[in-house]
């Protein structure tokens, strides 16, 4: 499980910059020095990847360049966007799309030259644009001599984790031209786009974003859907809605459950998990057995082959206190919950850094062809977009593994470390997150999955997909 929430879409979200009245302006520096120690110690004393027995040294190796290069940028910060670029960076660096800074209340944009590219494949494309911008489909070139892929990557450096993952690179995309503030990147000043078989130049003039325009860049920026939640046939199809594996999901599975008989009958089921950013992935697996029957879910479970670990938590005060609370709040996993806090006050009271043995440990996955399911004859396919993250993936690896065919476009894709947890930093305008669980027997990273079937057209278009699929995947 890899509990997010709301908290997977936070790089997506937009706000529009407020003006801080906490601080006066002598003390940015001060005050970003202290919540960059408060986030450096957070991940320092609680991410079980900085504990020498797990072996990552990968990660320690970008938590000490990412922490240098934010205490070198802090003798520069003037403001509350250069507090911003510090720590927002730091995250950044750590190659974990989990681990997070999030300005309290929002806030990011602050101008924008009138016109969004965002990425649409390889490309990056006008997609919003007005009066004297570039014409919308219009595919950027340059800007001031550097090459699109390049200053994509230059762009949003100090936003995505690992510029390898597309989903990354695309739920970022709109950062190339818009304007965030920070004093540490420069913003384009010329561009070329090729438009209509003609290469246009655009000087680009930066102004203030309004309300509106805000509104306009989240209506339009399309790289993601909302599945929303629900069970409904579309023709010959079901198509089951899950857009979160959070409190919303356990009444989309009591609609499956219902209607059991018509899903196992039916010629398609479709599982549409766009704009899904995580939760409880086990209500995947409850899904799955609902269509597939037990029989299915307990082979895929069981395989693989080598010397299989349990997870293990790291072990500090901060991080107990999560198991108090998981406990409290998830009621029918409450024991479970508490056994688990019963072995991190073990490892405390035997001053160890974790709480099971990871000698030996080895990472098993299952390479087996999809078991049969003879309850379910009909093709069972599920929509993906790069929103699709934390415990998202792993439930797209459990229905793929099960004989699902994945259409849409490719997920994001979390590490091995799990269970996300917050912090208020000193200054009282951001939070920082770090993981608190590895599952030392998976993968460093689980996905990101690509489509069987890539969707090229409008992913938001739930009309376009209900038409699309069932010729696709026929």
């Amino acid at each position: 499980m890899k509990r997010l929430g709301a908290w997977a879409l936070a790089a997506i979200a937009l706000a529009m910059t407020e003006p801080c009245s906490t601080a006066a302006a002598q003390d940015w520096k001060a005050l970003t020095r202290a919540d960059l120690a408060s986030a450096a110690g957070l991940i320092r004393d609680n991410h079980p990847a900085m504990v020498p027995a797990i072996g990552d040294k990968d990660f320690v190796a970008r938590f000490d360049a990412s922490l240098a290069k934010a205490t070198a940028r802090l003798d520069k910060v003037e403001d509350a966007d250069g507090m911003a670029a510090v720590l927002r960076g730091f995250a950044a660096g750590l190659g974990d799309d989990h681990i997070a800074w999030a300005k309290s209340g929002g806030g990011q944009l602050k101008a924008w030259p009138g016109f969004v590219v965002t990425r649409q494949g390889q490309d990056l494309l006008v997609t919003i644009t007005g009066p004297g911008a570039p014409p919308a489909g219009a595919k950027l070139v340059d800007c001031d001599g550097v090459p699109a892929p390049a200053l994509l990557r230059q762009r949003t450096a100090d936003r995505v984790p690992d510029p390898d993952i597309d989903a990354q690179l695309t739920i970022n995309s709109i950062w190339v031209v818009l304007d965030d503030g920070n004093p540490f990147i420069s913003r384009p000043r010329t561009c070329r786009f090729q438009a209509e078989g003609h290469m246009l130049e655009h000087t680009l003039a930066y102004r203030p974003a309004t309300p509106a325009d805000l509104q306009r860049i989240r209506d339009e920026r399309k790289f993601f859907g909302h599945a929303g939640f629900g069970v409904r046939q579309v023709g010959q199809a079901w198509w089951i809605a899950m857009e979160s594996l959070n409190d919303s999901a356990p009444a989309v599975l009591d609609a499956a459950k219902a209607r059991q008989a018509q899903l196992r009958t039916a010629p398609l089921v479709v599982i549409d998990l766009r704009g899904n950013g995580g939760g409880n992935s086990l209500y995947g697996d409850r899904l799955a057995e609902i269509l597939l029957g037990e029989a299915p879910l307990k082979q895929v479970r069981s395989g693989g082959s080598g010397r299989a670990c349990a997870p293990v938590w790291r072990a500090s005060p901060d991080n107990r206190k999560t198991l108090d609370l998981y406990a409290a709040k998830f009621a029918d996993d409450a024991d479970a919950w508490r056994m688990e806090a019963a072995r991190m006050d073990a490892a405390l009271a035997a001053g160890q850094p974790l709480t099971g043995p990871v000698d030996g440990c080895e990472v098993v996955e299952r390479r087996a062809p999809p078991p049969a399911h003879p309850l379910f004859a009909g093709k069972l396919v599920v929509v993906t977009d790069v929103a699709c993250f934390s415990s998202c993936p792993l439930v797209v690896k459990r229905l793929r593994s099960l004989g699902a065919i994945q259409v849409g476009t490719a997920t994001n894709a979390p590490t091995r470390y799990m269970e996300v947890r917050a912090i208020d930093l000193p200054s009282g305008l951001g939070r920082f997150t770090t993981m608190q669980k590895a599952a030392v027997s998976s993968p460093p990273m689980i996905g990101p999955y690509s489509p069987d079937i890539a969707f090229t057209g409008d992913i938001s278009d739930t009309k376009a997909l209900e038409a699309w699929i069932p010729s696709a995947v026929r």
